[in-house]
């Protein structure tokens, strides 16, 4: 959950716990794998950005 993630770096950035501990029943985040460079110029040759868009 977004907030979580927020409330873990105002934790980190305050060094206080405050925020982050009302998330403490909140799944975190699953890490997703980041795009190479290849794999980001060929989604950008074929607009796959434009995919995500409602026609």
């Amino acid at each position: 959950m977004l907030p979580k993630a927020i409330a873990k770096v105002i934790a980190n950035v305050l060094g206080d716990n405050l925020y982050l501990s009302q998330f403490a029943m909140v799944a975190d985040l699953e890490p997703m794998k980041q795009w190479t460079e290849p794999e980001a110029v060929y989604m950008a040759d074929r607009n796959y950005r434009q995919t995500y868009l409602i026609n």
